[in-house]
């Protein structure tokens, strides 16, 4: 009977031992496969393409350092007499240390430092799910380090699992191997606990995306959706138009009008705009907006450029009748974790300049930018213009703050990779008339 117990004892070690390295080896190729699949977006895109390599290769070494595990268990399986020699044990467990312990050197480790230089520069989502991700290696690898304390300090023990509150055959107290696999794991533990510091805690932003020394918690509401705090990227950030037409001749900086705010074109799903402009003077402009919840066109706007002064007209019908027309349409793609975190916004232009309506201008000069801005908190974004109290004009540098400058990502501060204006995909469709 305690010969059958501690072959039972044995098998169960055994089982979960590759339990452990399946599962770690599987979240290896997730991870890797999530990191893979991110697309460039508002705010965040696709990290460094050496990042993403060395994810891989580790991915790889962690396969085959498994596999020699998996070996190693079925040369001890097939070997006669494994289970009924008391040093196969013994030597089983010593092999298996070795295995293991470059398997921490080349792969628990690198990914662990990987992953870290991730969150330090990329917000995870937080949700009691992610949370319990988050602690589940923590715990397995707490679980394997108090495991092999009690393995070598217990002289020719054969621990597992179930011997921790239990009885362990003695084994060499000093053993080289294993105190060096409890000091790497012991490292990868502290880096899987600065791991979950960052993505459970946060530091607030000032409205120029500049971060404020204060340290809190990170609001986790929801069970099974990630939740992110996207309002320090996208609160009160909009789709700004920019047309050589709108330029004064005096002015060095470029004028801008407002179009949408992303929170309003992410509700809307499709906004359409048409920029109509007076043929002969240029000088009248009429802005008509269209969404998926309103689909009717709308003369949101018409105005006259003065010399140093804008003059809404209203009404505006028949402001002027030859013109031509500049068309914009912009889709916001869902968010899609990991793929795209915040999401993104596709557009397309055509003008009927030349009679048909492409993107056939013949002069690049007159060709319109779209961009994204913040504005300030005493501009006023109601309108397309900025009804200022000192009077009607276009937005400028003054009034706006580039997202180039504000999206500054997690505790790093590291420079935003995502897209700082609309991504032009020539495949939307949409008519000048």
């Amino acid at each position: 009977m305690p010969k059958e117990n501690d072959q039972l004892k044995t098998l169960e070690y055994i089982g979960l031992l590759v339990l452990w390295e399946a599962i770690d080896m599987v979240t290896d190729w997730v991870l890797y496969s999530d990191v893979k699949s991110i697309e460039p977006g508002l705010v965040y895109g696709p990290p460094d393409d050496g990042l993403i390599r060395a994810l891989l290769a580790f991915s790889v070494i962690g396969t085959l350092t498994f596999v020699a595990q998996v070996v190693i268990l079925l040369i001890e399986f097939f070997n006669e007499g494994w289970l009924t020699e008391q040093d196969s044990v013994q030597n089983f467990v010593y092999e298996n240390d070795v295995v293991s312990l470059l398997t921490i050197i080349l792969e628990d480790f690198p990914q662990a430092v990987i992953t870290l230089t991730l969150v330090t520069c990329r917000e995870e989502g937080i949700s009691y799910v992610q949370i319990a991700k988050a602690i589940l290696p923590m715990i397995e690898i707490l679980a394997r380090i108090m495991c092999s304390c009690v393995k070598l300090r217990e002289k020719k023990s054969s621990c597992d699992l179930l011997h921790l509150l239990g009885k362990c055959k003695e084994i060499e107290w000093k053993n080289v191997i294993g105190w060096t696999r409890v000091l790497v794991l012991l490292v990868v533990f502290i880096l899987n606990v600065a791991m979950l510091i960052l993505s459970t805690t946060e530091t607030d932003v000032d409205v120029y995306g500049n971060s404020k020394s204060t340290l809190k918690g990170r609001h986790f509401k929801y069970i099974f959706d990630e939740k992110y705090n996207d309002e320090r990227y996208l609160k009160n950030v909009g789709i700004y138009l920019h047309h050589p037409a709108f330029d004064y001749k005096t002015f060095s900086s470029k004028s801008w009008i407002n179009l949408i705010e992303i929170y309003d074109l992410e509700n809307a799903n499709v906004a359409e705009f048409r920029l109509l402009i007076d043929a002969e003077t240029q000088s009248n402009f009429t802005i008509e907006k269209s969404t998926c919840k309103d689909p009717f066109p709308k003369l949101s706007e018409c105005f006259q450029l003065l010399k140093n002064e804008i003059k809404i007209i209203s009404p505006c019908n028949n402001f002027f009748t030859k013109y031509y027309t500049f068309a914009l349409r912009f889709e916001f793609k869902e968010r899609d974790i990991p793929r795209l975190l915040l999401g993104d916004v596709n557009y397309n232009w055509k003008t009927d300049i030349t009679g048909n309506c492409s993107q056939n201008i013949g002069n690049e000069v007159i060709i319109p930018s779209v961009h994204y801005y913040r504005s300030k908190p005493d501009v006023n974004t109601t309108h397309h213009l900025n009804w200022s109290k000192y009077g009607i004009r276009f937005f400028n540098n003054d009034d706006l703050i580039d997202v180039r400058y504000l999206w500054k990502t997690s505790f790093s501060s590291c420079q935003s990779n995502g897209r700082t204006s609309p991504h032009l995909d020539n495949g939307i469709r949409l008519n000048c008339a």
